[in-house]
C-alpha cells in the first residue's frame, strides 16, 4: 500500500468518527444522556456485535439476541435500526 493510500484511509477513518461523533452528540442531546456515556455505551455495542460474529452467529441471530438483551421483539429492533439508518446515514 503506498503513503497516498495510508493516507487517504487515515482521512476517510478521521471524517467517519467525526459525522459518528455528531451524530452521537445530537442523539445525547436529545435523550439528556452525557455523550461520552453514549459514546461508551456504542462501543460495548460494537464490541459484543463483533464477538457474536466472530463467533458465527448470522446477522438475524444477533438481532434476535440484542432484542432478547432489550426486552423488545426483532421487528422493532429492526425497525428502530432502520429509523437510524434513515436518519443519519444519508
Amino acid at each position: 500500500m503506498s503513503g497516498l493510500t495510508h493516507r487517504v484511509d487515515r482521512l476517510e477513518r478521521t471524517a467517519h468518527e467525526r459525522r459518528l461523533r455528531a451524530h452521537l452528540v445530537e442523539l445525547a442531546e436529545e435523550r439528556g444522556l452525557p455523550v461520552d456515556r453514549l459514546m461508551a455505551d456504542w462501543q460495548a455495542i460494537r464490541a459484543r456485535t463483533a464477538e457474536m460474529s466472530a463467533r458465527g452467529m448470522t446477522v438475524d441471530e444477533i438481532m434476535a439476541a440484542t432484542a432478547a438483551r432489550l426486552g423488545i421483539d426483532v421487528d422493532e429492533l429492526r425497525d428502530r435500526c432502520e429509523a437510524l439508518a434513515e436518519r443519519f446515514c444519508r
